[in-house]
């Protein structure tokens, strides 16, 4: 009788083991839920910064600049004003943009990294040469995508004369929650890829191909912010110097950072602005986090079998 028990008490430790080998995703995550909410929030670098776009900017931007005229357009004609609709859906106004570039840009960011897609169907700058020669600067980075049928969208071609532009999509898991990114994905460069390309420390040992797990900082609002209009009339939360910094365009339609995240993290909503700074704060900072290998999984669970055959023979 013994004997018999033992034998079964070897198989089941056996299948145990080939068990152990198979991998659990689930519990991966769970376990790295787990550490990022007993860790806590991490210091911010001085060099990231969102810069807020809401729409009372956006409006009010275009108020302060409603007398000027784009050169050689003449006056505005009805196609002029339906097209001026269109763009609206998407932040765009060329004489904002060339306001709101000409003003970051004057402070030397490292990089101006655009969080959403502006599709040619919005984007006119013919008759602007002077936004022209700014959108064309290398140290800003357009936004690119991919749609739901994995086709790759560019920026408007007026905007993506090089290869400045990276994809904003983010990646979720089966339960619809963003813990992991692709620096690569279908041959095509990340925005926070596309911005350290030429970071002379990039961490060669994180795989430019296979996802790897974020270092959320903390849930949100914990990456530094500051609203568009700041950097042209006093505000209560002026905009520190964006000199040196990585700057992140954060696209919102309230005036409020309430309830715009539209993505859920392990530590919450989050915005996609929120994910990609975070993204590229893991990056930068090489502070990437390690996945329990298989085979800690499979020793633990044959110890525990091991015990518990102990356990019942010693009692039998």
């Amino acid at each position: 009788m013994l004997s018999f028990l033992k034998r079964r008490i070897f198989f089941l430790v056996m299948l145990c083991c080939f068990l152990a080998l198979v991998p659990f995703p689930e519990l991966e995550n769970r376990i790295f839920d787990l550490k990022l909410v007993l860790r806590g929030p991490l210091d911010v670098p001085e060099d990231v910064l969102l810069l807020e776009f809401t729409r009372d900017d956006f409006e009010e931007l275009k108020q302060i600049t409603k007398q000027t005229k784009l050169p050689g357009s003449g006056i505005y004609h009805s196609w002029l004003d339906r097209y001026e609709k269109l763009q609206d859906l998407f932040f765009w106004n060329n004489v904002v943009y060339e306001r709101i570039l000409e003003r970051v840009l004057k402070e030397n960011p490292k990089f101006f990294l655009m969080t959403q897609l502006y599709p040619d169907s919005a984007i006119h700058l013919k008759e602007n040469p002077r936004l022209q020669n700014h959108v064309r600067n290398p140290k800003i980075i357009w936004a690119s995508q991919f749609d739901a049928d994995q086709n790759f969208i560019k920026p408007a071609p007026e905007l993506s004369a090089a290869e400045n532009y990276g994809f904003i999509n983010v990646a979720q898991d089966s339960d619809q929650i963003v813990r992991r990114a692709f620096l690569i994905y279908h041959n095509h460069a990340s925005l926070p890829f596309r911005a350290l390309l030429t970071q002379s420390t990039f961490p060669r040992e994180v795989s430019l191909t296979d996802p790897f797990l974020i270092n959320f900082r903390g849930p949100r609002n914990t990456v530094p912010s500051c609203r568009v209009l700041s950097l042209f009339r006093p505000m209560e939360n002026p905009c520190p110097d964006l000199e040196d910094k990585y700057v992140l365009l954060w696209i919102t339609n309230s005036g409020s950072t309430e309830g715009i995240a539209n993505f859920q993290t392990p530590l919450g909503n989050m915005s996609r602005a929120e994910i990609l700074a975070n993204i590229l704060i893991t990056v930068k900072e090489k502070q990437f986090f390690h996945v329990v290998p298989i085979f800690v999984f499979f020793v633990f669970l044959v110890a525990h079998v091991y015990i518990f055959a102990f356990v019942v023979l010693q009692f039998n």
